[in-house]
């Protein structure tokens, strides 16, 4: 069994503190925290990005965990055609990751349309939202940021071990 760890990018791997009417890269800060914290997981790390590829590579070198995600592990619009929630955006990733039959896709993001769009494909989906969303019945789990939801798996990664 493998654990493919699919991230989006923008309000999930980061999160402004406050809105600007215009995004400024200078706000996206280094987080090495992060980078322990994803390198730790098992299994493989994806990028499944409404965004263009050369703003997602341009976020994750910022916070310093580009050497996380290879360029072929990274799915954005460009690459894709379509963006999330349309099903082939989902079907797309599938077709990269390529998941055996007991594998498990676990799949970060923001909003509820994209995670409704995950469950209907089987992922398991976290929530990254400020706003609880465990009253969702396709949300799995939810978290407020992404520390947090990292931290959980980590713990749980770690009591399997005991």
């Amino acid at each position: 069994m493998t654990i493919h760890w699919i991230f989006d990018v923008d309000d999930t791997l980061y999160q402004l503190k406050k809105r600007k009417p215009h995004f400024d890269y200078r706000d996206i800060r280094h987080d090495p925290y992060l980078r322990n914290l994803i390198n730790g997981l098992p299994g493989t790390k994806h990028i499944f990005s409404n965004s263009m590829m050369v703003h997602s590579k341009r976020i994750v070198n910022k916070q310093g965990i580009n050497k996380i995600f290879s360029p072929h592990r990274i799915y954005t619009r460009d690459k894709m055609g379509v963006i999330k929630p349309n099903k082939y955006s989902y079907s797309y990733v599938m077709n990269k990751v390529k998941p055996k039959n007991n594998d498990y896709l676990v799949f970060f993001d923001d909003r509820d349309e994209n995670l409704e769009m995950a469950k209907k494909h089987g992922w398991v989906t976290v929530s990254i939202n400020p706003k609880p969303k465990n009253h969702l019945s396709f949300v799995d789990l939810s978290f407020p940021n992404i520390h947090r939801a990292l931290n959980f798996f980590s713990s749980v990664k770690n009591r399997r071990r005991m």
